[in-house]
C-alpha cells in the first residue's frame, strides 16, 4: 500500500487488500477518498510548484491601470524573462517565499512548504491554492499510511 501511494498512482486495489486484513483500521475511510485518483509524488509536487511559481509570484505584484503604453511594453517584455531566487533565501517577498517552498519540497519537508505558503499574500495564495491542496493531500496520505504501518506492526507484535 505504501509503495502504491509513493508511486502517485491510484491505489484502490492495495487499499482494499489492506481493508480485508485490517477492516477496523481508522485510516481506511480517509484513504478511500484518495485511492481512486492517487496522490502526487513528492517529485511531481516539486515540478508542479516550479511550473506555477511564476503565476504565484506575479499575483503578488499589482498591475497599474494607469500605466502608459511604454510601461505596459516594458512590463510585457519583463514577463518574457523569469528571474527568481532559488534555495533557502531570506526575504518576505513572494519570490523569496516561493524559493523557500521549492527548497522545502526538494528536501521532502512538506510541512515547511505549507508553512511558507501560509505567509504568501492573499492573491498569491489564490494563484497557488491548487498546489497547496496537493501538498496537503500528500501530507495527509503520508500520515495515514504511517499510522496504518504502525498499527500493523503493533498488531503483529501483540
Amino acid at each position: 500500500l505504501k509503495s502504491a501511494i509513493d508511486r502517485g498512482l491510484p491505489f484502490m486495489a492495495e487499499l482494499e487488500t489492506y481493508a480485508a486484513v485490517a477492516p477496523d483500521a481508522e485510516e481506511i475511510a480517509a484513504l478511500r477518498g484518495m485511492a481512486a485518483s492517487g496522490v502526487p509524488t513528492r517529485a511531481d509536487l516539486a515540478i508542479e510548484l516550479s511550473q506555477t511559481a511564476g503565476a504565484i509570484i506575479a499575483a503578488a505584484k499589482p498591475s497599474n491601470p494607469d500605466a502608459g503604453l511604454i510601461q505596459n511594453l516594458i512590463d510585457s517584455a519583463m514577463g518574457l524573462v523569469e528571474v527568481r531566487p532559488i534555495g533557502a533565501v531570506d526575504g518576505e517577498g513572494a519570490d523569496a517565499i516561493v524559493a523557500r517552498m521549492e527548497a522545502a519540497l526538494k528536501s521532502g519537508d512538506l510541512g515547511k512548504a505549507l508553512a511558507e505558503f501560509a505567509t504568501l499574500p492573499e492573491p498569491s495564495k489564490a494563484a497557488g491554492a491548487q498546489i497547496a491542496g496537493k501538498i496537503q493531500a500528500r501530507m495527509q496520505a503520508d500520515a495515514l499510511i504511517d499510522k496504518a504501518l504502525a498499527s500493523a506492526l503493533a498488531a503483529r507484535e501483540g
